[in-house]
């Protein structure tokens, strides 16, 4: 490390030191409840495992057995020792989750011969990874940092025995079961064992060792290509590349500067520019590139999107696929760096990772924030808080950014983890369009924490009365009405006019007092997603299971919006209470995909009002 010079090893400490700086506060606003993690953290304490989401012991594959037990079980072990504070046990969480990395580095560091090899999963950090932190529980990150080590232990330890071989055995263990990733990963740590078994081993028990781990490898691949064949949710598999162009397209900064800097790297080490003045000058580009990334928050503050980093797992997949050619070149001697071209992918390296602790300090500061607003609102509201009347609805408050901090869904399990000494009073609701981990509407769906102190009472006792339906009133879909209470299933977000379904399967629960003495009408002004392009759409309406009628909807036959009217017998209202009215459509296309505008909502009905009332 000497020969890159003073100022490269000062920037390397500062860049550093910034990461770690950004990663504890990271933990202390609770910012790496971002995402799944809150739902993870509450659903683990409240079954007291590991979380699991695989369905069946067919498919136990997509479980990630391997990625969530590193990530979950340092939090469970405190919570079986006796640590029942639930503020503590998300730090303990946090920091398992931040941990990973600068361990990785360490390691990578460590059993390094040249030292100067830490700089290539540096550079995997700092335009890879980094760029999708605010989702720190994604399993990717885990797997990156433990691919790095795993390799150049393989690579370059004198000897995979003793310190190295439990160290290697404690990284390869959770990769058997982390997911897509191994599939083309576990290919390279398979060929580093045979490199280590036929070329590096020194004994018989070595070569057995390295063997082991072949085997263990390549159960991994075959695992995690299962995991790509038969996702558990084929979303993933579709949205890879489609978060990849989507990050690119829609300017997020930070990775267009991180695709610059790598192709800088490249130009340095592959273009074999060894001139003081032309490494100097690609420093420079580099430093001007990784300032943008700093202004950009500083200067449009209310553009911050943690959904950015949702999206941001595809890269940091692909971003060792870049680097990783680098180091194997240099490593096996097919790419000669001097001292210069060291120095300059150093201060590159490092110009860019002081950029991007930066900005992930000043974005915690912005989810810190969000927080204290939404904190205060479920002090004081109580019961179910629709989320189109939340402040957490709003896109911005004075110029900060609320609603693409937090994702929506994630929500309901972080009213819970910011309620008042543990007394659960209000939950925001953003409803079931997505992704709903609890029925905010069923104590018994709701997570049983009660020895973490989190208690439901107050908020039980407001539900019980605030969502109940009095026969002949009206619900109402704009902005401002009240159909949030009722709906269920796949709806869009409320609008000035009223609400569009948002998928093939959406409807509205009634619960009223009493069972219903009489038959009734339910009676809707409704309108369909219909045009040149959709010419027609059908709806079959159900009530409590049973089929009513079907509604059909041509383009340019009668009004845009019309009335449209069920009657329901007594006997099937009574059938069930809540009564539901489920509506099931021939399909859910978005404006989109007909090339009508770029809303990639799957429209289907638009509802401006409804009522239920008795048959006269």
């Amino acid at each position: 490390m000497s020969s890159l010079g003073t100022r490269a090893v000062v920037l390397l400490s500062a860049a550093c030191t910034a990461y770690l700086l950004h990663a504890l506060y990271a933990v202390f606003v609770s910012r790496h409840l971002f995402g799944d993690a809150s739902w993870f953290l509450l659903k683990m304490l409240s079954e007291n495992h590991v979380a699991l989401w695989h369905t069946d012991y067919r498919d136990f594959y997509v479980g990630r057995f391997g990625a969530f037990a590193f990530q979950e079980y340092p939090t469970l072990l405190f919570s079986r020792l006796g640590i029942t504070n639930l503020a503590t046990l998300s730090t303990i969480y946090g920091v398992t989750l931040f941990a990973f990395k600068p361990l990785s580095l360490a390691l990578c560091y460590r059993f390094s011969k040249d030292k100067r090899a830490v700089v290539f999963p540096l550079l995997t950090l700092f335009a890879g990874s980094i760029n999708s932190e605010a989702y720190i529980v994604s399993e990717t990150h885990l797997f990156v940092a433990l691919f790095w080590p795993a390799l150049i232990i393989l690579l370059c330890a004198e000897s995979i025995s003793g310190t190295a071989l439990i160290v290697l055995s404690a990284l390869s263990a959770p990769l058997v079961l982390c997911y897509e990733s191994m599939a083309l990963y576990g290919v390279v740590l398979c060929a580093a064992c045979i490199y280590r078994a036929r070329i590096l081993s020194r004994s018989r028990g070595e070569r057995v060792a390295s063997w082991v781990l072949f085997g263990w490898y390549l159960l991994g691949v075959v695992l995690a290509a299962l995991s790509i064949a038969r996702p558990r949710d084929p979303a993933n598999r579709s949205g890879f590349l489609k978060g990849t162009f989507f990050l690119l397209r829609y300017g997020d900064v930070a990775v267009w500067v991180s695709c610059a800097v790598l192709l800088l790297v490249a130009i340095v080490l592959l273009g074999r520019i060894r001139s003081p003045l032309a490494l100097h000058r690609l420093v420079s580009v580099s430093v001007a590139f990784s300032a943008l990334i700093l202004l950009q928050i500083v200067i449009w503050p209310g553009q911050t999107n943690f959904g950015f980093h949702v999206m941001g797992r595809s890269i940091n997949v692909l971003v060792p696929l870049l680097v990783l050619p680098l180091y194997l070149l240099w490593r096996f001697g097919r790419l000669a760096i001097d001292a210069e071209q060291f120095r300059a992918v150093f201060l590159i390296t490092a110009c860019l990772g002081i950029a991007q602790s930066a900005w992930n300090i000043l974005a915690s500061g912005q989810w810190s924030n969000m927080l204290t607003v939404m904190q205060s609102e479920v002090r004081t509201g109580v019961g179910v808080i629709p989320f189109e009347k939340s402040a957490m609805f709003r896109r911005t408050i004075d110029g900060a950014p609320i609603r693409r901090l937090h994702g929506d869904w994630p929500l309901l399990p972080l009213s819970i983890a910011l309620a008042d000494g543990g007394n659960v009073q209000a939950m925001i609701d953003p409803g079931a369009g997505f992704f709903r981990p609890f029925n905010p509407y069923a104590a018994g769906s709701l997570p049983a924490l009660l020895r973490y102190g989190i208690r439901y009472d107050r908020y039980l006792a407001a539900i019980s009365t605030g969502r109940k339906y009095s026969v002949g009133a009206l619900i109402s879909f704009d902005e401002k009405g009240n159909a949030a209470l009722y709906k269920t299933g796949a709806w869009s977000y409320p609008e000035a006019w009223g609400t569009w379904s948002a998928g093939t399967e959406f409807g509205l629960e009634l619960e009223t007092d009493q069972p219903a003495d009489s038959d009734l009408v339910f009676s809707s002004l409704v309108g369909a997603f219909v045009s040149e392009k959709q010419r027609e759409l059908s709806a079959q309406v159900l009530v409590n299971g049973v089929r009513i009628d079907e509604w059909t909807f041509v383009y340019g036959r009668g009004t845009a919006y019309q009335t449209r009217k069920l009657t329901i017998a007594r006997s099937v209202f009574n059938k069930a209470r809540p009564c539901t009215i489920v509506f099931h459509l021939s399909r859910a296309t978005s404006p989109a995909e007909l090339g009508l505008s770029r809303d990639p909502r799957k429209l289907g009905l638009g509802f401006i009002r409804a009522e239920l009332d008795r048959l006269r």
